[in-house]
């Protein structure tokens, strides 16, 4: 699973829900004079509540990412990577069985096209893999 900072995670937002975020480390709380703090305080509550509502979005997030994470902690769950939003690909690296005791990961991309595909993805995965010749042999 990758990663990113949270100043790039949080790039495509308005710069208030980024301000907000990265508030406490533009200042110390206790270094603030009181009359500022109020003024922000009432920016807060009254002009930013769209930007509030992102960040609660934000947070609901977070929480989820981490959920997740816990669970998956305590399993052998496999992860996909996930791309840019711009990317019109899905990679998909070390899919594997969680159940299997010693799984092999795969790998697999796709280039998302507009329009129906005449591809049968299931049976290119199978000839790729060399499963035709395994299940042959098994018989």
């Amino acid at each position: 699973m990758i990663l990113l900072p949270a100043t790039e995670y949080f790039a495509g937002y308005p710069g208030t829900v980024v301000r907000i975020i990265f508030a406490r480390q533009a200042a110390d709380a206790t270094k603030i004079p009181p009359l500022k703090l109020v003024q922000y305080d009432y920016q807060l509550r009254t002009g930013c509540q769209e930007e509030m509502r992102m960040l609660i979005n934000i947070i609901y997030q977070f929480d989820v990412y981490i959920s997740v994470v816990t669970v998956a902690r305590a399993r052998p769950f496999c992860y996909v990577r996930a791309l840019p939003r711009y990317k019109n690909i899905i990679d998909i690296d070390g899919l594997f069985h969680s159940s299997l005791e010693k799984p092999v990961s795969n790998r697999y991309t796709y280039q998302l096209k507009t329009g129906i595909t005449t591809d049968r993805h299931g049976m290119i995965i199978i000839e790729n893999k060399g499963l035709i010749g395994l299940i042959r042999k098994g018989k």
